[in-house]
């Protein structure tokens, strides 16, 4: 050995002996800071903040009323359409129309896009004591953008026309980072007032986006095809009550089965009990101490000795 190899996860290790002939020395998955996430005495006021947050937007763009009981869902990350599962998640949703949950489904796509400025419509409507029982022109976007004919996510949820009966999708087309104009909160503190996030990648790394959120406490869902989940799949159980997440087998040719499992996984959580979220919570939590830095350091630190070991050999040569 003269040096040491490394990536992020068995996705991009299987990558490296397929191009370069050769497996990496030390698989160093990424980890996270547990203190990124709320206290347990702190983390039921930040999640009441952040539903409460979240449905009033939707309801200044709906012109309708949320239920205290609607089931928050969110997917994030990067913009890009197919490799993240964007295409997935919103088909998944529109499922719903056709397959309903017995509470109303609230669904956001967090995905910074080209934006412009926040709506100022909206922006209106969330500050005004006597608001519109109508919706606003195209309640599904709370920011406008540059190129809204030929942004995907967008379009995509103009063809469901998934804005209407008991399910309602909405894009949040913008960084959030404290000051987007709309709900001027940071993504952490969105994160923590969501029921279930849903990751359905077609190709991801690793996968912080799942990682997060279960360190929140909040379910999830990814595939096969991200380092984070066949991270669950070698180390845990995909369930929900074990590890907080389910990991749903993705290939080249089941879109249409990703989609069906998608919908089904997130459609258990909707229907779920107290009881049974709590514990879902719970084990997605469990899941993220064990991903935290303080153990995945010991990857690092192996890769290290053999960079260091193979150092000398050099000199020694």
């Amino acid at each position: 050995m003269d040096y040491c190899r490394t990536t992020v996860s068995d996705v991009t290790a299987n990558e490296c002996e397929q191009l370069l002939d050769r497996r990496p020395d030390v698989v160093t998955p990424n980890g996270f800071q547990g203190d990124l996430a709320p206290v347990k005495l702190k983390a039921k006021r930040a999640r009441q903040t952040a539903r409460e947050a979240l449905m009033n937007v939707a309801s200044a763009l709906t012109g309708k009323p949320t239920a205290d009981d609607t089931f928050i869902v969110a997917t994030s990350g990067r913009c890009e359409y197919r490799n993240k599962g964007i295409d997935v998640f919103l088909d998944a949703i529109a499922q719903f129309k056709h397959d309903p949950a017995t509470k109303p489904v609230l669904a956001f796509v967090l995905v910074p896009a080209w934006t412009k400025q926040p709506r100022e419509d909206l922006q209106a409507n969330l500050v005004s004591d006597v608001r519109s029982n109508r919706p606003l022109v195209e309640p599904i976007i709370t920011h406008e953008v540059n190129n809204p004919d030929e942004d995907p996510i967008l379009n995509r949820i103009r063809q469901l026309g998934a804005a209407e009966g008991n399910v309602n999708i909405i894009y949040v087309p913008c960084y959030l980072n404290g000051n987007d104009g709309i709900f001027n909160m940071d993504y952490y503190e969105i994160l923590a007032g969501l029921d279930a996030t849903a990751f359905p990648s077609y190709y991801e790394p690793w996968g912080y986006t799942p990682l997060e959120s279960v360190a929140f406490g909040v379910p999830t869902i990814t595939t096969s095809l991200s380092g984070f989940g066949q991270w669950i799949m070698s180390s845990s159980k995909s369930d929900f009550e074990v590890s907080g997440v389910d990991v749903i087998n993705r290939t080249d040719s089941n879109y249409n089965e990703v989609v069906n499992r998608l919908a089904d996984g997130l459609r258990t959580l909707a229907d779920a009990s107290d009881e049974y979220c709590e514990k879902a919570s719970k084990a997605a939590r469990d899941t993220a101490e064990r991903a935290e830095w303080s153990y995945f350091i010991t990857y690092y630190i192996d890769a290290f000795r053999q960079a260091i070991e193979a150092a000398d050999k050099r000199r020694g040569s």
